[in-house]
């Protein structure tokens, strides 16, 4: 039986600050190369538990908004918030991106990993023109194939070939859409080694303190699983890449 796929993630998520293979010292490279001051304004599409949200405000001393649809996610995000100090400069917001009228636009817009919060990449290079400024940033984060997946890891990953693409596609469909990539980058090995195996790590140790678990076989066989196809197929095949884009002052499309 397949377990719930919200209480899995859920679980999964615990090893992880930020829901995507970044190491610390990448995010703070990213916090420190955007152009921000306490006068700007952030969105986080998919914000999660909001980590990489809430650095931004702390570093700049801005206001923010994150969106997400998973309510536990947005639960631990405002924990965050309130114990660090920040919950007066941070509003996050349970609902769909696409369908949300916020107040004004943003001088940046976030989203890691989670480019099916506006349904695809092109979803979400829409939204993000309409809700940024002229000139403003968008800071994104794929997968990326960095080699031709065979059929039997599309089938074992249950993934679609055309669920990402090659590297350079993305910047030219950012560029499609008025958006110029000001700096690109990708995750190390160790990172995605890394991230892998603390999604594994979170599975056993929440089954050691939980055998009883109802779901404890179906989570113990979907993370052995998933843990298997990674090694065997996914850290040849792809990669995760980073992508900050500016939109221009006449954007296309």
């Amino acid at each position: 039986m397949r377990p719930d796929s919200t209480r899995f993630f859920n679980v999964i998520s615990k090893e992880l600050a930020v829901y995507a293979p970044l190491s610390q010292p990448t995010v703070d490279n990213l916090i420190d190369i955007i152009p921000l001051n306490s006068a700007s304004r952030i969105l986080d599409i998919g914000c999660g538990e909001g980590e990489i949200l809430l650095r931004f405000v702390n570093r700049f001393s801005l206001h923010a908004t994150g969106v997400d649809l998973n309510p536990d996610s947005l639960a631990q995000a405002k924990a965050k918030a309130k114990q660090r100090g920040l919950n007066s400069s941070v509003k996050l917001i349970e609902n769909n991106a696409m369908d949300m009228e916020l107040d004004g636009s943003f001088d940046l817009i976030i989203n890691i990993g989670a480019s099916h919060a506006c349904g695809n990449f092109i979803g979400l290079l829409k939204t993000a023109q309409k809700k940024l400024k002229p000139g403003g940033f968008l800071l994104f984060g794929e997968r990326y194939w960095k080699n031709e997946p065979t059929e039997e890891y599309l089938g074992l990953s249950e993934t679609k070939k055309s669920d990402f693409s090659i590297f350079n596609d993305y910047m030219e469909t950012g560029a499609d859409f008025g958006f110029n990539p000001a700096w690109t980058g990708r995750s190390s090995e160790y990172e995605w080694d890394d991230y892998e195996g603390k999604i594994r790590l979170a599975i056993v140790k929440y089954l050691k303190d939980r055998p009883m678990d109802p779901d404890a076989a179906a989570f113990a066989k979907r993370s052995r699983d998933w843990y298997k196809t990674y090694l065997q197929f996914g850290r040849d095949c792809l990669g995760f890449g980073l992508f900050l884009f500016q939109l221009s002052e006449s954007p296309k499309n």
